[in-house]
């Protein structure tokens, strides 16, 4: 897990393995400040040159910042308990915003 801090007040988080990206949360009013991809590049920095994360459809916020930030759609799923499509993306070292 890495944390952003910003005038001594949590504005972010991550919680990743080698293989995957659990949490990624920046703060409302924090983001499109670049701390999200901050998060991002420390989970790839510390990654097998592979991770994978899940995300809901109907978030287009999240899909197109993890587009820009080089992770690619490969599975459309559903998720039962919330009754979400949602779409697994991965990313791997050398695609575009590969650090």
């Amino acid at each position: 897990m890495c944390l952003a801090i910003h005038a001594d007040a949590l504005v972010g988080f991550i919680a990743a393995s080698a293989e995957s990206v659990a949490q990624l949360y920046v703060r409302v009013g924090c983001q499109r400040r670049g701390v999200g991809a901050q998060l991002l590049t420390w989970a790839k920095e510390r990654s097998t040159g592979k991770l994978w994360l899940y995300t809901y459809a109907r978030n287009l916020g999240a899909r197109a910042f993890y587009e820009q930030t080089g992770f690619v759609a490969i599975a459309h799923g559903f998720e039962p308990m919330l009754q979400l499509e949602d779409i697994k993306y991965q990313w791997t070292v050398g695609t575009h915003n590969a650090a």
